[in-house]
């Protein structure tokens, strides 16, 4: 089994044996966001763990994206990849650690995934397409996933292009709601519990 459809391709090559996609499947409890968007506390969410590709996407996006957002966006990051932050940026919360992300999420609106290097499945990108919420990302933001094309993220290597989609998903709610629909469909369609339950039992009974 490989929570990647990426890696499961690659390892059937290689051992030439049938591999199975099993992917980061969510609680049956969560649900999308229904909170208005106009009652959201922060407009740009990013959540990461302090290692070296976390770190170097989160630098860039601060470096180069930032600049370019609306001045009035709020934005939260998350994570110990925050940890080597020496400068204060301006609407920008800060949180090291929480112990709980329910209540995070259901006052965002955009979800960031700036990511260069690393592999597999980002079960970031999963929990954000769990809850409805559009995500913006880097090529590697979608790695894993089944369909790279239909799953509903905004994906660009190009700083100006992830600041502008970024900008047109709080600025233009006919295409955030738009962009959150596809996003849930596709989560409902690809992570879809029953049907991977039903592939264990047939395969490990």
């Amino acid at each position: 089994f490989c929570i990647s459809n990426d890696e499961r391709i690659f390892y059937e090559k290689i051992t030439e044996k049938r591999m199975y996609f099993l992917p980061h499947l969510m609680s049956e409890s969560i649900a999308p966001v229904h909170k208005p968007l106009s009652d959201r506390k922060w407009d740009v969410f990013f959540i990461g763990f302090n290692n070296t590709f976390n770190v170097e996407g989160l630098d860039w996006f601060l470096e180069k994206v930032y600049p370019l957002l609306k001045k009035d966006l709020k934005i939260l990051l998350v994570g110990s990849a925050t940890n080597n932050l020496k400068i204060k940026y301006e609407n920008v919360d800060i949180l090291p650690f929480v112990p709980d992300l329910d209540e995070i999420y259901e006052n965002v609106k955009v979800v960031i995934c700036p990511m260069f290097q690393g592999t597999g499945m980002k079960v970031k990108v999963v929990e954000a397409m769990s809850r409805g919420l559009p995500v913006v990302c880097n090529e590697r933001g979608v790695d894993g996933l089944p369909d790279k094309t239909l799953c509903g993220c905004l994906v660009t290597q190009d700083a100006a292009e992830f600041a502008s989609y970024i900008n047109k998903l709080i600025e233009n709610e006919e295409f955030y709601l738009k962009k959150s629909l596809k996003i849930m469909k596709y989560f409902r369609q690809t992570f879809d519990r029953k049907k991977y339950m039903q592939l264990l039992e047939k395969l490990l009974v």
